[in-house]
C-alpha cells in the first residue's frame, strides 16, 4: 500500500478510535489496538502512521512504544505532559508527531475569532471579563479542557474564569462570554458526533500519505491548518 495508507490506532477501541475506522476511505488499512491490549513491536512497524488516542494517564506507557516503532505519529491525547527533549528526539530521526488539544477542523475560524477579539482589547486596552464554561462526559479526565485551554491561550487577557462540567453522557460543548463595553459577545461550539475530530486526524494522515508535511519534530495542527489549508484573510 502507499505510504500512509497503513495506520495503527493505539485506545482504537475507544470512541474517537471507533470513529475514525468508521470514517476512514477504504483504501486505508486501519489496525485498532486496544488500549489495555498486549501487541507485539511489529505491529506498529508495519504501520506508517500511528494514532495516539488514549486517556492522558495512559499516555507516558504508550509513548515509548510509539517513539521505538520509529513512525510519524497523530496524538489525539490531551492533558498529558511532554516527555523531556521530544521534539529534538523527533527532528534528529525525521519524524513528525502532529499533535493538538483539538482536531476539528472547523476550529480554525474560531481561533481566528476568538484571536483578534482578544487582540482588540489587548490594543484598544479595553477592560473586558470573560466566563468560558467547557462541558464533557464524566469519563473526560483532564479539566479544564485542551479545548477550553485553546480558547483561554487565544483570548489572552487576565479576567478570564473557566468552569468545568462534567454530566454523564454529555458531548463536549464549549462556551465563551466576553463583557465590555455594554455589551456581551458570546461564542459557543458544541460537538455533536466525535466525526469532526476523525475528519481532522484523517486530513492530517493524508497530509503525511501525500509528503505534504516538510515540518520535522512536534507540529502543532493549528500550524498544519496555517500552511496547508489558510482562511482568507479578512480586511481590517
Amino acid at each position: 500500500m502507499a505510504q500512509g495508507k497503513n495506520i495503527a490506532i493505539i485506545g482504537g477501541d475507544g470512541k474517537l478510535g471507533q470513529a475514525i475506522h468508521k470514517l476512514a476511505d477504504p483504501s486505508y488499512h486501519i489496525v485498532n489496538l486496544p488500549r489495555n491490549a498486549r501487541y507485539p513491536l511489529s505491529v506498529l512497524h508495519s504501520a506508517d502512521v500511528i494514532v495516539v488516542a488514549v486517556p492522558a494517564k495512559e499516555f507516558n506507557k504508550v509513548y515509548p512504544l510509539v517513539l521505538a516503532a520509529n513512525r510519524h505519529a497523530i496524538i489525539a491525547t490531551t492533558g498529558h505532559a511532554w516527555p523531556e527533549n521530544i521534539d529534538s528526539i523527533l527532528y534528529e530521526r525525521g519524524i513528525t508527531w502532529v499533535h493538538s488539544k483539538n482536531f476539528a477542523f472547523d476550529m480554525q475560524p474560531i481561533r481566528h475569532q476568538i484571536s483578534e477579539l482578544g487582540r482588540k482589547l489587548r490594543d484598544q486596552d479595553i477592560a473586558a471579563r470573560a466566563t468560558l464554561t467547557e462541558t464533557h462526559d464524566v469519563k473526560k479526565q483532564d479539566r479544564p479542557s485542551g479545548t477550553a485551554l485553546l480558547w483561554r491561550d487565544w483570548l489572552g487577557i487576565d479576567k478570564i474564569q473557566v468552569r468545568s462540567r462534567r454530566i454523564a453522557g454529555a458531548l463536549p460543548k464549549h462556551r465563551l462570554k466576553v463583557t465590555f463595553n455594554d455589551q456581551n459577545i458570546v461564542i459557543t461550539h458544541e460537538a455533536k458526533s466525535r466525526r469532526i475530530y476523525a475528519e481532522g486526524i484523517l486530513w492530517t494522515a493524508a497530509q503525511i500519505a501525500e509528503d505534504h508535511i516538510h515540518m520535522k519534530g512536534l507540529v502543532l495542527f493549528e500550524r498544519l491548518q496555517d500552511q496547508l489549508h489558510p482562511l482568507p484573510q479578512l480586511r481590517p
